[in-house]
């Protein structure tokens, strides 16, 4: 038996010319070629261990080139593979897992009744950091921690009035997408942002002009929504695709309005205009809220309680805010 939606990375293999009918979460049909047809090499993402060597192994048997991102994903499972190996025509690149919700010591979060659990929690937050490998540790761990708080607060609260209004608008806003008659499917638009975001002038190249120049695309992707998708009359994962689409975009506006704010490098976080670290101005957390006025996310700082850390950087007290 296979766990949900583990079969859903074979539409890459469909898309290197792989002849597979996805029959249901669980369940697939593959016709071989007999070798009379090659796979054509592509661009993919390793969605996890297992889809991701199954990608590996059909990019090298594919003619041309193939590039798979979240390479990170095969390297934890399959160390003894050599991705450095030029010989093979398949290039590898890594993926940074961004997991930034706020939560306290019992999982709230600063939106009033919402709580936060699960690996998107592990990043700077009160109890610990993320390692590759314990999604299912990280999640019993906070789901654990977060019940205790939350069944105390359901125990004391009351139930108010069902707002009506607001149910018709959030139901509106969910399945108006199945209304839309553009060209492309929802997730054909978000494989193409998927693969947008990774190019060197967004990621590790960035600059002040070249992540204005991606805000803007995004904003005209935006615009254009409603007349970009057409969801096909099969299910409900394309209504879902949909919803992810719009929330993919209202995320990326975020954090590339937080990268533009950040000017330095640190780790994993790389700007070219501003290639050094720099603990003087920015060792401090970058906080996003829904606050601002205009709309717009709401970019301020907070100071990091360094005297409370049993182990502090050089110089923490004269850090600037």
């Amino acid at each position: 038996k296979m766990f949900e939606s583990r079969l859903f990375f074979v539409d890459k293999l469909i898309d290197m010319g792989a002849q597979i009918i996805l029959c249901d979460p669980h369940r697939a049909v593959v016709v071989g070629h007999d070798h009379k047809v090659r796979l054509r090499a592509g661009r993919m993402s390793s969605p996890d261990i297992r889809a991701g060597i199954a990608l590996l192994i059909a990019a090298l048997s594919a003619k041309g080139t193939s590039h798979i991102d979240n390479i990170a994903q095969i390297d934890r499972g399959y160390q003894n593979i050599d991705l450095n190996n030029p010989k093979p025509e398949v290039s590898v690149s890594y993926r940074v897992s961004i997991r930034s919700l706020r939560i306290d010591v019992e999982g709230k979060t600063s939106v009033p009744h919402l709580w936060g659990l699960g690996q998107m929690t592990t990043a700077g937050s009160a109890h610990g950091s993320w390692v590759h490998g314990d999604g299912l540790g990280v999640a019993a761990k906070t789901g654990l921690m977060t019940a205790k708080a939350m069944a105390k607060y359901i125990d004391d609260a009351e139930l108010g009035e069902i707002n009506e209004e607001q149910v018709e608008f959030f139901r509106k806003r969910i399945y108006e997408s199945a209304e839309y008659k553009g060209e492309f499917r929802p997730d054909n638009v978000i494989r193409y942002i998927s693969r947008l975001i990774k190019r060197p002038e967004f990621s590790f190249n960035k600059t002040e002009e070249s992540m204005n120049a991606l805000l803007a695309e995004l904003q005209d992707i935006r615009s254009k929504y409603k007349d970009l998708i057409h969801l096909p009359k099969v299910n409900g994962h394309y209504l879902a695709k949909a919803i992810e689409l719009r929330t993919m975009i209202d995320m990326l506006e975020v954090m590339f309005e937080v990268f533009k704010v950040r000017k330095e490098s640190r780790g994993c976080f790389s700007r070219l205009d501003y290639p050094e670290r720099d603990d003087k101005h920015w060792l401090k957390w970058v906080i996003v809220d829904n606050k601002s006025e205009d709309g717009k996310p709401h970019i301020f700082f907070e100071r990091i309680p360094f005297e409370r850390y049993p182990f502090k950087p050089e110089g923490w007290q004269e850090i600037e805010m």
